[in-house]
């Protein structure tokens, strides 16, 4: 009787374990694909224009303000301020694609000194703004024109969007005045 009560007991624990195995992979998985959720349920045109889902975005002032109030922005805040850029970004309607402050930390010593001349500065912030907003006619076509003149490419696959070779971070915050897309690297504009 002793026997059937051990074999019942180590079906049972064996059901147990693989029962919380099953739980603990399934929450792995889910947990480590929870960065890629935003990306996959919201479309592209949300990241550019968040107002269509009122819940995706935080308000915060006009841009500068809004950059001024996030402390990962420190280094962006500083470099519009020394390209003269201050007031536009305070009273024109833009979408900026933000570097953040690591971002501009991984730039190579090279790169950021051609950047920190200022004729130079003023052509890649502005390779960081667009006029208005982004509509879903230049999401279709595949790029945006910025006030450098060029042409940021936007691509969208199943791993996510990419900003020519930056991952936009979600989410993105509306201002007064447009939209802050926080992205992982600095854009230099063709032939920089």
């Amino acid at each position: 009787m002793m026997t059937n009560s051990n074999t019942n007991f180590s079906f049972t624990n064996k059901w147990v374990k693989r029962l919380i195995y099953t739980i603990g992979i399934a929450g792995i998985i889910i947990f480590t694909d929870i960065p890629v959720f935003p990306q996959a349920s919201y479309p592209l045109i949300n990241l550019f224009q968040p107002n269509a889902n009122s819940d995706y975005f935080y308000r915060n002032g006009n841009l500068v303000d809004s950059l001024e109030n996030n402390p990962d922005f420190e280094n962006l805040v500083a470099e519009i301020e020394s390209a003269g850029l201050t007031e536009k970004l305070k009273k024109e309607e833009l979408t900026l694609l933000a570097p953040s402050d690591d971002a501009f930390n991984a730039l190579s010593d090279d790169v950021f000194e051609r950047f920190s001349e200022s004729k130079n500065r003023q052509k890649v912030l502005q390779y960081h703004l667009i006029s208005g907003k982004v509509s879903q006619k230049d999401i279709d076509r595949g790029k945006v024109q910025t006030l450098a003149g060029e042409m940021v490419t936007i691509t969208s696959d199943k791993s996510g969007y990419t900003l020519n070779n930056a991952l936009p971070i979600y989410p993105p915050t509306v201002a007064s005045n447009g939209v802050i897309i926080e992205i992982d690297r600095v854009l230099l504009p063709p032939g920089f």
